[in-house]
This record gives C-alpha cells, sequence and structure tokens, in this order.
C-alpha cells in the first residue's frame, strides 16, 4: 500500500515553520533541519532508522502543533513503517481528508484507552473480520489525543484498543506524566509487538530503539546548546557555522523546570493535613508570640499605647505590693493629638493609673522621641536613659504588654537596656481573641501576622541597633499632677 497523497514533511509546517503561518520560522534559528527526524542536518539520524514492512497498515494523524516541534515521533515511526500513513488534524485554512478512515473493508482499531477498551493482541490479526487491518494511533500529547478522539468523526464509534500495562519508556527526549506512557513511536513498535511481529518489533524497539533515541538526544542535546541554552554535563558547546559560539554568549534569565501539581487525591490529602494541624500551629504561633514570666515582682514597665484592660493589671500589682515602682513608655500620638491635653503614650498612660488611685511618687511617665522605625527600641532607650538617671538600671524589671507584642518588646529592651538587666514579660490576651481563637476574627489574624513579621525583621536587624548611651541625658517632660 502506498503512501497518502498528501506528505506532511512536504508541507509548510514542517519542522522549522510554524504550523499557521507558513513560511514564518516558528524558531529563531533557521539553519536547515531534517525533514523528517527534525534534527540540523549535520546530525540527521535517519540514516540508522530502520524500514519495517508489516502486512497491516499504520494510520498516524497528527495534531497540527506537532508538525512543528523537532521532538515528535510521529515522523519517525511514519518514516520506520513504508506502509502507513499520516494525516494532520487542526491545521488552520485547511480541511483534513478522513477518507483514510472510512475506507470500505478495512478492519479499524483506535489505539486510545477508553472506558470499553480492551488490550491489543495477536488476535486482532489472526481472526480479523475483515481483509485488512488498520491501526489508528493518536500523534500528540495526552490532552491533544482526547481532543482528537472526540472531535474527529470517524474515531467517535472506531473499537478502541490499549496496550499492556506497565510498559517502560526508553525516550529520553519527553517524558509523560504517568509511567506506561509512550511516545507515538514506541507505542508503534508496541503494537507491532502485540500482533504478533515480534522479530519485526525488535528490529525497531527495545534495545536498538534506546540506541537511536541515543543518538537522537545527542543531536537535540547540542542544537539545545547552540540555542543559548545551558549545556548537559559530558556534552561540548555547537559551533555556529560563520561565527562564535552561542551557547557561551548568552545570559539566561529564565530556564524551564517541570513542576509537580498534586492530583485531586493529593488537594485532599493537603486539606486534611491543613485541618488536623492548622489548630495546633495558629495556638503554637501565638504561646511563641507571647512569653509570659510567672514572677510579676519588682520594677514594673507598661507599654503606654496598651489597652486599658492591660493597665488595670498593673494598677492591681501596685495595689498587693507586688511592684514598687511603674514606668510608663510610649511615643508621641499620631492622630487627635490636637483635641488630647496629653501629647505622648506614656503621659497617657500615666495619667490613667493616677485615675485609678494610684500615688503619683510611683508612676512615672518616660515618653520617647518621635520614630519613623523602631518606635518601640526608641521607647526602650528613652526609658534606659531615665532608669540611669535615676540612679542605674535595675538588675530586673518586669514588661508588661499585650500578648502578640510580648517577644518583640523583650527582644527590642533586652537589647537598649543591655546585658546587665534582666528583662521578664508579663503578657496580656486582648480584648478580642486569645491563643485559641485568633484566626476566627480579622483584627486577630492582622495583629498576631503582622507581629510574627515584625519579630522576624527585629530578630534580623537588632544587632546593628547600639544600645542606650550612658552620657546622653534623659528626655525630661513635665509630669501631670
Amino acid at each position: 500500500m502506498t503512501r497518502a497523497a498528501f506528505d506532511p514533511l512536504d508541507a509548510p509546517g514542517a519542522p522549522g515553520s510554524h504550523p499557521d503561518r507558513p513560511g514564518h520560522p516558528s524558531r529563531r534559528h533557521r539553519r536547515p533541519r531534517c525533514r523528517v527526524c527534525g534534527l540540523h542536518e549535520e546530525w540527521c539520524v535517519c540514516p540508522i532508522l530502520p524500514r519495517i514492512d508489516l502486512p497491516f497498515e499504520f494510520l498516524f494523524v497528527q495534531h497540527a502543533v506537532e508538525t512543528a516541534r523537532p521532538t515528535n515521533t510521529g515522523r519517525l515511526a511514519h518514516h520506520m513503517l513504508p506502509n502507513s500513513r499520516l494525516i494532520v488534524y487542526g491545521r488552520r485554512g485547511e480541511t483534513a481528508d478522513w477518507s483514510p478512515l472510512e475506507e470500505p473493508g478495512a478492519d479499524y482499531r483506535l489505539l486510545y484507552p477508553r472506558s470499553s477498551t480492551r488490550r491489543l493482541s495477536a488476535a486482532d490479526w489472526t481472526a480479523r473480520a475483515r481483509p485488512r487491518l488498520a491501526l489508528v494511533i493518536l500523534d500528540g500529547t495526552w490532552h491533544q489525543a482526547a481532543h482528537m478522539a472526540h472531535r474527529i468523526a470517524p474515531l467517535r464509534g472506531m473499537p478502541c484498543v490499549q496496550l499492556a500495562e506497565g510498559l517502560t519508556s526508553h525516550w529520553p527526549i519527553r517524558h509523560g506524566r504517568a509511567p506506561g506512557q509512550l511516545c507515538t513511536a514506541e507505542a508503534a513498535l508496541r503494537a507491532v509487538e502485540a500482533l504478533g511481529h515480534a522479530t519485526a518489533a525488535r528490529h525497531g524497539g527495545s534495545h536498538g530503539a534506546r540506541r537511536r533515541s541515543h543518538a537522537i538526544h545527542e543531536g537535540r542535546a547540542a542544537i539545545r546548546t547552540d540555542a543559548g541554552r545551558r549545556a548537559p554535563r559530558g556534552r561540548v558547546l555547537v559551533d555556529r557555522p560563520g561565527g562564535p559560539r552561542r551557547g557561551a554568549a548568552m545570559i539566561r534569565l529564565f530556564r524551564k523546570k517541570e513542576v509537580h501539581r498534586p492530583t485531586g487525591l493529593g488537594w485532599l490529602a493537603i486539606a486534611a493535613a491543613a485541618a488536623l494541624l492548622g489548630r495546633p500551629a495558629g495556638v503554637g504561633l501565638y504561646r511563641f508570640l507571647a512569653p509570659s514570666s510567672s514572677d510579676r515582682s519588682g520594677m514594673l514597665v507598661l507599654e503606654g499605647w496598651v489597652h486599658d484592660d492591660v493597665a488595670t493589671h498593673a494598677t492591681a500589682a501596685v495595689r498587693d505590693g507586688r511592684c514598687r515602682r511603674v514606668y510608663t513608655t510610649g511615643g508621641p500620638i499620631e492622630a487627635g493629638r490636637w483635641l488630647s491635653e496629653y501629647g505622648d503614650w506614656a503621659t497617657v498612660s500615666r495619667a490613667r493609673l493616677l485615675e485609678e488611685g494610684l500615688d503619683p511618687a510611683l508612676v512615672t511617665a518616660v515618653p520617647a522621641p518621635a520614630a519613623v522605625k523602631d518606635r518601640t527600641y526608641a521607647s526602650a532607650l528613652a526609658l534606659a536613659r531615665r532608669l540611669r538617671a535615676d540612679g542605674g538600671l535595675p538588675d530586673r524589671l518586669v514588661l508588661l504588654t499585650t500578648a502578640p507584642h510580648a517577644r518583640r518588646s523583650r527582644l527590642l529592651f533586652a537589647r537598649a537596656l543591655g546585658p546587665g538587666c534582666r528583662v521578664d514579660t508579663w503578657a496580656i490576651d486582648p480584648r478580642l481573641f486569645g491563643a485559641t481563637n485568633w484566626w476566627r476574627s480579622s483584627e486577630g489574624v492582622r495583629v498576631v501576622l503582622s507581629e510574627t513579621f515584625a519579630y522576624a525583621y527585629a530578630r534580623a536587624t537588632v544587632f546593628f541597633l547600639s544600645p542606650a548611651s550612658e552620657d546622653e541625658p534623659p528626655a525630661v517632660v513635665p509630669e501631670a499632677p
């Protein structure tokens, strides 16, 4: 049987041309290529391809996108099987001739897995109902093959067969997404073997296929190197005729990389893991940000910007005798300052404690100057200067603040006060959320996540912060009566 009158190797979409724009190269390199194997002519492997004569026919239905790909193997199978025809599907502006798929007297079998698919065997050749067996193979990716099997009318009702499971591919150029997926040429040779022509299949497949695919792989690796991609280990760069080596001159900013995506079962496993581990992880993150000491006696430092419930704990600690003195810290009030008689959070917090009945002699406001960044550290520096002015740094102090802010405050206050003063924290939960439910409110999510990133930033930059100097005087502000 002869080939079809239309030969895709003579079509405008052959290797080196765009399938939808005849005459326009799809790649920027215009060196002549072999019209069968798709390699540059100096790397052509057609002489080592076998010719396999068979008593039955192969029909390759090739997707138009594959006609311009040098990695396509449908052309190789068409070249190795003289008793074969190749039809191109999806070429823009052209209508394919499907008459080879509807010839009377032919017993067609489509090599494609469907629900009613059975395994291809020698019985398809020896016990065929009609005098001529024609095996149809779809040439394209799995997505393209499914599209063609659904859209091409003669293929919809065609009996389907499939190869045995667990087959291994020896084609190193393009890889399937799942084990057992073969390239078009390997599928054709496996089909020949399944139909009882093992000798012919061994002539074109198995060890011979590995040897030929290795030669093609060497040639295409050289082409990729010549196109400016990185040469595989052990390969040499190929010189372009009349010019320098292209691979050595190119600076690559991007590269292709295979990406593995979860399957439906994988997404289900990820969701189950998130449901099981999400709550413990959230509680653990909150407790990491909120260290709290059980010993809350001694000198107490209250961050002035905290809410009133936290200040109430300071009042109770002074009244029951656990704390002998309170220092309030904080920077300028940024919003509505002109509406208040107090210009900073430290003074506001002191006035709040005095309103609750504390002795003014026990509460000292330590305002901090305005700061663009590291406002907590600016408050810590102001406190260190004031403590030195009042007689020196204590051996230990307790820092009262909100829970998510505690670890970062402890880090920055310890840096400002120096190694001679131990800083412990007294962490109080905010009014709206706590360790076991912070992810249920937008306020909790915003505070906890922002404090997480803020602590990471503080940990990375704390070594560049200078401790308070003993020679610098403290900021002096009038205290509220």
